[in-house]
């Protein structure tokens, strides 16, 4: 069966031989609490898919469930909006022989977990993934918890080159990604177009759809200390700097806040190629004050001294500090 650029607001299922699915967008339901694609004791191919999902209780992107041999699954933005702990972008419950699992994403936004499998994976071919989640687990690989990509990556004997970070997508439905260290991936030939059909170039991109590049296009991935909870009362405010255009970095301005109380910004002077991450300390030995838990937002503006030609990959915020 082949499933082929449909809108699909709710479950789909397939039971047996080897279906194909490819460029669909999966809805969540108004109701929640289910599976959007679940591949049941078949061979699936499942490339360029949007999938959202989500709910108060168990929610699954992609439930791969006890799936045959030969499986590949490439291309695809999940989106898992669930707040809990049983809401997974990618979920697999056995060992499959022959596993492709490449150039995905798995985002929980509302912190979910994005990968669970639930047994060690003995023959696969997985890597070039990208893993986003606002909670604490990563990844349950084998009964343990994970909340980097490194150690998961050992334990798994695998996702050596994949990343850790937000994709910043558009929407909740629209799953266009805006973070420029997505697109570091491998051109498959069984997926060398993307959601829309445009035909990626190496490297490609993680996810359904090709990233595009703007000039001066500048964001914080991350807000590196302090980490929750405070060592101290007083700490250093770091954080990550990525340039995301496709033109050098030279200079941005650095915008904060604590606890919605603006800041002095930060004047950063560098030069950072496109596609590449710095550390920056943008306030040292910063007193907290006044308050029983903190929250931090910063977000670049003014990049080579121009508007910012994307706004979705600005800002990052870390709470409950």
């Amino acid at each position: 069966d082949s499933i082929l650029r449909n809108t699909i607001v709710g479950r789909l299922r397939f039971e047996s031989g080897s279906p194909y699915v490819a460029q669909n967008r999966f809805l969540k339901h108004s109701y929640g609490n289910y599976t959007s694609l679940e591949l049941s004791q078949c061979s699936p191919t499942v490339i360029n898919n949007y999938v959202v999902v989500g709910g108060l209780l168990d929610s699954k992107g992609i439930y791969l469930n006890n799936c045959q041999a030969n499986t590949f699954v490439a291309h695809n933005s999940i989106s898992n909006v669930g707040s809990t702990l049983t809401s997974y972008g990618l979920y697999v419950n056995s060992d499959i022989d022959n596993l492709t699992l490449k150039n995905n994403i798995f985002s929980c936004g509302s912190g979910g977990v994005p990968l669970y499998v639930q047994s060690p994976l003995s023959n696969k071919d997985w890597d070039y993934n990208c893993y986003y989640t606002t909670g604490n687990t990563l990844a349950v690989y084998d009964g343990n918890n994970y909340n980097e990509v490194t150690p998961l990556g050992i334990a798994m004997g695998s996702d050596a080159n994949s990343l850790q970070e937000d994709p910043y997508y558009v929407s909740d439905t629209n799953l266009t990604v805006n973070n420029a260290l997505t697109k570091s991936a491998l051109v498959l030939p069984s997926a060398s177009s993307d959601f829309d059909g445009v035909t990626r170039v190496s490297p490609s991109t993680m996810g359904a759809k090709e990233f595009v590049f703007c000039d001066d296009d500048a964001g914080i991935s991350a807000i590196t200390s302090p980490s929750s909870p405070l060592s101290s009362n007083t700490n250093d405010i770091a954080l990550k700097l990525v340039n995301h255009g496709s033109n050098a970095l030279t200079a941005a301005s650095i915008a904060w806040s604590v606890n919605g109380v603006l800041q002095t910004p930060y004047s950063w002077s560098g030069n950072l190629a496109s596609q590449t991450v710095s550390e920056v300390t943008i306030a040292s030995s910063y007193t907290f004050s006044g308050a029983a838990t903190y929250s931090i937002k910063a977000w670049v503006e003014n990049p080579n001294g121009v508007v910012d030609c994307n706004s979705y990959n600005d800002t990052s915020s870390t709470d409950n500090l």
